[in-house]
């Protein structure tokens, strides 16, 4: 007997050599600043609700970190 599924399928990867950015505002004159800023970029290749759902057994990590960067702020003069 045939059944219609749905399949759940979208891609949310970074594309290669397409640079990303993000633009943080500082707070006002006279508050104190940040001391840093860091960013993670991590790596899914299961989201973990999914993984339960299906009965995945991994032994292996589905989700990893693939770059990391600290960036120590300075207020301008």
């Amino acid at each position: 007997m045939w059944r219609p599924f749905i399949v759940d399928l979208w891609d949310t990867r970074l594309r290669r050599a397409q640079p990303r950015s993000t633009r943080i505002e500082l707070p006002a004159e006279g508050k104190p600043a940040p001391p840093a800023v860091e960013t993670a970029v991590r790596y899914h290749l299961l989201d973990e609700t999914r993984r339960e759902r299906i009965g995945c057994e991994n032994t292996e990590p589905i989700a990893y970190e693939v770059f990391r960067r600290r960036i120590e702020m300075q207020r301008a003069q």
